[in-house]
């Protein structure tokens, strides 16, 4: 990694977060469970990881800053593990294990799926 990349990362973690707090705007705006905003943002953030692993990062020339810029940076900052980490404890200790696995299984298994479904769009 070159000195140069931080700053890009810093600049796609400053857009990402931006991003992430509109769509928890928005999922408040529609009365959503805060539930809705974090998977929103992990399905959205895994189909663009998708896109991108499957066309970005191979058609890019050298030197662009794709992956630090936009999978570090904005996608790294736009999706959250950690929040849905805690909402999953905060469910288990409220006494709803069986909605922290369904909720935990459900996220890990669509967030794949999308991941797929992004490279399948671009790949054909």
């Amino acid at each position: 990694m070159q000195p140069q990349d931080f700053l890009w990362i810093g600049a796609g973690g400053a857009a990402g977060a931006v991003a992430r707090a509109l769509v928890i705007v928005a999922t408040g705006h529609l009365n959503l469970p805060r539930l809705a905003a974090t998977f929103s943002v992990n399905m959205l953030g895994s189909f663009c990881l998708g896109v991108v692993a499957a066309w970005v990062l191979r058609q890019v020339p050298t030197g662009v800053p794709v992956r630090p810029l936009v999978v570090i940076g904005f996608l790294g900052a736009f999706t959250t593990f950690s929040t849905l980490a805690l909402e999953l404890v905060d469910l288990a200790r409220g006494g709803q294990v069986g909605a922290a696995a369904a909720y935990g299984g459900t996220t890990l298994g669509c967030g794949i799926c999308m991941i797929l479904l992004g490279q399948a769009l671009i790949k054909g």
